[in-house]
């Protein structure tokens, strides 16, 4: 009697501690999977949290396919809410994300909403003093990737500024950046400010949207910021480097979470003879050139419809590699992966020593200007590489076959002094830790 007793009592603490152990396992799995985890923590799908910032006024949106409420378009549910919105403005890529990179984007009616659709892409960057006169505010809600050249932040520049000059208030709906995790790259040289690039900061700068429309508004890189009406709307509960996948993709050809971890990187080679994957269905997924002769893939870049149009070596063989096969990302670090780069700079080298003709672009490997022939590294680094880069530094020290490691250590005073200018406007916990 007295061992069936004990046995009872340690049959009873066994289970007790099993179903306190379940216990822990439904909670965290119920932590990692429940209600917080399927709604994407962008402020629009807050809404009608925030409605009342907007209710009752002639409102204005700059907003794209990514633009969504809990996955309908912020334009959509407005409207049926009895939001009086008046004016669509769109940025690259257009409102339903079909123009191709650099396409321009025309003006347009929405065939849903019957609302006119403004282009902020092309000749016209900002909204015009006649598109705003009659709204009352303007809301600002574009899914960015973190990435400097990405261009929705200079469309957010452009928006800033204009409201600044036509005294309408702005208000900006914060959204996850994919790429928060870290701060890295070359800082931009004023002096080669462009679309892809306005601002004095990294490649990438670890910040979202909502957090450089403050930078933007107290560093004064607009005209008359101090003018500018800003409201700020940010996240809850949101903390940085989790890499938060877009319900939508942001542009065509940013797809998926290896394309969005390999664009800063691979964007590069947009200013090189080599494919990123651009007319494939792997679009900033594969990387590969005619001339090169390693790696593990090769492929064919053809014109896809809304997505490619006219691909860098369209019909061509293109050998390189598969960045799904680098599932961890930059295998130097968290940010650029500078290894990749020189790879493929040092193998155009040696190549087209061999044989220039073969490996030029265009065909030619003389200059039309002067009938000289023309260099590898003339040929290899286009342009727009230093527009791309904030400034001839990184071509150079590339050239130079400068060490990654000598590169990387050349950003780090620039770099530290960003992270110390952006912290008054940072709204949210530190990155984790890579």
């Amino acid at each position: 009697m007295r061992f069936s007793l004990q046995l009872r009592r340690t049959l009873a603490a066994m289970l007790a501690t099993s179903l306190a152990w379940f216990a822990m396992i439904c909670i965290v799995y119920a932590m990692e999977n429940g209600p917080a985890k399927e709604a994407y923590p962008s402020v629009a799908n807050r809404w009608p949290e925030w409605k009342h910032h907007v209710e009752g006024k002639r409102v204005g949106l700059v907003l794209h396919q990514s633009s969504t409420v809990r996955g309908r378009l912020l334009a959509d549910v407005m409207l049926e809410d009895g939001i009086q919105v008046q004016a669509l403005f769109v940025p690259e890529h257009g409102l339903r994300g079909e123009a191709d990179a650099g396409a321009q984007v025309a003006d347009t009616l929405d065939p849903k909403t019957s609302l006119p659709v403004y282009s902020l892409y092309g000749q016209r960057k900002a909204p015009t003093p006649q598109q705003l006169q009659d709204l009352d505010l303007l809301v600002f809600d574009l899914q960015d990737v973190g990435v400097r050249f990405y261009t929705y932040l200079s469309t957010l520049h452009y928006v800033m500024q204009a409201c600044a000059m036509a005294g309408i208030p702005l208000l900006v709906l914060d959204r996850p950046n994919v790429n928060d995790y870290t701060v890295d790259g070359p800082v931009l040289d004023t002096a080669y400010r462009s679309f892809v690039g306005l601002h004095p900061i990294p490649v990438l700068h670890g910040m979202t949207l909502g957090e450089l429309a403050g930078m933007i508004k107290g560093q004064g890189w607009i005209a008359q910021a101090e003018s500018l009406r800003l409201t700020v709307l940010p996240m809850s509960g949101y903390r940085k480097g989790l890499r938060l996948q877009p319900e939508r993709p942001p542009s065509p050809n940013l797809r998926d979470s290896i394309a969005m971890a390999w664009y800063p990187t691979l964007c590069f080679f947009e200013a090189c003879p080599v494919s990123i994957g651009r007319g494939t269905a792997q679009p900033f997924g594969l990387v590969g050139s005619p001339w090169y002769r390693n790696g593990d893939t090769c492929f064919v870049p053809r014109p896809l419809k809304g997505r490619s149009q006219n691909p860098v070596l369209n019909g061509r063989i293109c050998c390189g590699f598969r960045m799904d096969r680098w599932a961890q990302g930059p295998l130097d670090g968290p940010g650029i992966h500078l290894p990749l780069l020189n790879e493929f700079w040092m193998a155009f080298e040696k190549s087209y020593r061999e044989s220039p003709l073969t490996n030029s672009t265009n065909g030619e490997s003389k200059s039309k200007t002067k009938g000289l022939k023309r260099s590898s590294a003339e040929v290899f680094f286009q342009p727009f590489f230093d527009k791309l880069a904030g400034g001839p530094a990184l071509r150079l020290q590339l050239q130079k076959h400068t060490s990654v490691r000598k590169i990387r250590r050349s950003w780090q005073p620039a770099l530290q002094r960003f992270e110390s200018q952006r912290q008054p406007y940072l709204l949210y916990p530190n990155p984790l830790t890579p």
